[in-house]
């Protein structure tokens, strides 16, 4: 009768500190000073690797997707709010405010 109690607590404290390392890391990469002022928001996203359709598409959820260069995905009218979601994934090296075309 304790086990399941204790595997239960277990996941629950590994879910927990998964979720709190990727809330750290969306605000490293993305710190308050970098959100764009307004209601939107142009974004250059630096993937750890060329970007998928999967990523790409994530991406085009969020805002305009203008171009593909490399590893960086150039996003235009993203709001605030999904700019520090697109930045908590693991699969995301760095979101940097960008001018736009």
């Amino acid at each position: 009768m304790i086990r399941p109690l204790v595997v239960t607590l277990a996941v629950l404290l590994a879910y927990l500190g998964y979720e709190a390392w990727l809330t750290q890391g969306g605000a490293r990469k993305l710190t308050a000073e970098e959100i764009a002022p307004g209601r939107r928001g142009h974004y250059e996203v630096v993937v750890r690797f060329a970007p998928e359709s999967f990523h790409v598409t994530r991406m085009q959820a969020i805002g305009r997707l203008i171009e593909v260069k490399g590893a960086s995905v150039f996003l235009m009218d993203v709001e605030p709010d999904d700019a520090r979601a697109i930045a908590r994934n693991y699969w995301i090296e760095d979101v940097r405010p960008w001018k736009g075309l």
